[in-house]
């Protein structure tokens, strides 16, 4: 109850938990959903669908990353094969590691933006349409 996990698509990630039968965690922050809050209304130059994956929205905040060639080719490798060298095992959990660690910094430039009620503390109702 008092854990948070934070991740940059929670729904991929909720869907594993579910495949995996995990109990679903209590409390989740998806860094895309507030990615798309903080940029929602901006007119941002090569952003034209404005639903940033993770290493546009780490290019919104100036948070080096992998290339996104890089990127490409990982996934390829991962989602195209089903055995894999040990080489290549470490080629993906260097991959994994960098991709979960690329959620720090862009948190961090979220924060600010990211409105959390106190605990304790009623939110505001929703404004009325």
């Amino acid at each position: 109850d008092d854990a948070l996990v934070v991740a940059y698509s929670a729904v991929a990630e909720l869907l594993c938990f579910r495949r995996l039968q995990w109990p679903a965690p209590r409390n989740v922050l998806c860094a895309y959903v507030e990615t798309s809050a903080a940029i929602n209304g901006l007119d941002i130059v090569g952003l034209t669908e404005k639903r940033p994956n993770i290493l546009e929205a780490c290019d919104l905040f100036d948070i080096p990353h992998m290339s996104a060639e890089q990127k490409k080719h990982m996934r390829d490798l991962i989602i195209n094969n089903t055995e894999y060298t040990e080489q290549q095992w470490r080629e993906i959990e260097d991959y994994n590691r960098d991709d979960v660690l690329l959620t720090i910094p862009l948190l961090e430039a979220l924060a600010p933006k990211i409105d959390v009620p106190a605990e304790g503390v009623a939110a505001p109702p929703p404004p009325e349409l």
